[in-house]
């Protein structure tokens, strides 16, 4: 079942992901993602190190001992990764075996566009049963907007480095109280996540009626809060994860967005090297995604109390 689940995050790409693309993830052949169970100081250290050496990629993490970290390991340091593990009989186990099969699996059972025919029922392509492009959230958004002017509206906020929209939907409640700010896809390779956001949206908006609290609220919601490295994942690499940002090192571009705010920023849990997928950028607020958000929640003022970024590990 839990492989089953990977399987599914790791991107029900469609047809428009082109087989050139497909030898991008060649280089992931043999690569393995593992759950390593935090027991020890020295089994944190040595993940710490291995992550260090660019040994490992740490995907989800835990400080506590006793819980898990789950890390991919390319296929050229996986012999060295385990036998680093089993020197200090550290408690792991494989989630995915070949993360290349994986991928390509997924693109076989990926469900094809609809049919022409019931593509003329409606103005948008976005379903639920596989992942999208942006173009498509963004009309699924412009749908909303004439099927429903009434409590849906769309703002750009900003544009990204590469000159990108960033969108967020306003839907209205008739006894708004207070709001709430949505957003998905900070993590670019993180593709359910924009998919679960627009889930959201449809329920507040389609299906209201039968989700009556939503009433009590305004919703700004913002699908890909990082729309030009969603692009990248569809495009170019797969599990990408930061915005495209050049760096000072050409080899090592993108911020990520989600360690680019103002709170804490550099903190735990964030680099100051540019190749490392933490990256926090060069500064605060750097990004002019982050900025976006920034000002737009700066205009909107104290009305919204909560905000939610949907990062999934499941990608």
């Amino acid at each position: 079942m839990l492989l089953w689940i990977f399987l599914v995050g790791f991107a029900a790409a469609n047809e428009e992901f082109s087989l050139e693309n497909k030898t991008h993830h060649a280089q992931y052949r043999g690569s393995q993602v593992l759950r390593v169970r935090n027991a020890t100081e020295s089994i944190r250290n040595l993940l710490k190190s291995l992550e260090g050496e660019k040994a490992i990629e740490i995907w989800k993490q835990s400080n506590v001992f006793g819980k898990f970290t789950d890390i991919l390991v390319p296929s050229f340091t996986l012999s060295f990764v385990r036998q680093q593990f089993e020197n200090l009989n550290a408690t792991f186990r494989v989630m995915i075996a070949d993360v290349e099969s994986a991928m390509h699996e997924q693109i076989a059972i990926a469900p094809r566009r609809q049919s022409n025919k019931n593509k003329k029922s409606r103005s948008y392509n976005l379903t639920f049963q596989r992942y999208h492009r942006i173009s498509d959230i963004y009309a699924y958004l412009e749908y909303l907007v004439s099927k429903f002017p009434s409590i849906c509206s769309i703002e750009t906020i900003g544009t990204t480095i590469q000159g990108r929209e960033i969108k967020v939907l306003k839907i209205s409640g008739s006894n708004a109280k207070f709001g709430f700010y949505i957003e998905g896809g900070i993590h670019a390779r993180e593709w359910v996540s924009p998919a679960s956001v627009a889930y959201i949206v449809r329920e507040l908006v389609e299906y209201r009626s039968k989700n009556s609290f939503a009433e009590n609220a305004d919703y700004y919601v913002s699908p890909v809060a990082n729309p030009d490295g969603y692009e990248f994942t569809h495009t170019n690499s797969r599990l990408w994860r930061k915005n495209r940002r050049d760096s000072t090192d050409k080899s090592c571009p993108g911020v990520d967005l989600n360690r680019n705010y103002g709170y804490q920023w550099g903190g735990l849990g964030a680099s100051r090297q540019s190749c490392d997928e933490t990256f926090a950028g060069e500064n605060s607020f750097s990004e002019p995604e982050t900025q976006a958000v920034r000002d737009f929640l700066t205009k909107i003022g104290p009305s919204v109390q909560v905000k939610i970024s949907k990062n999934k590990f499941l990608l």
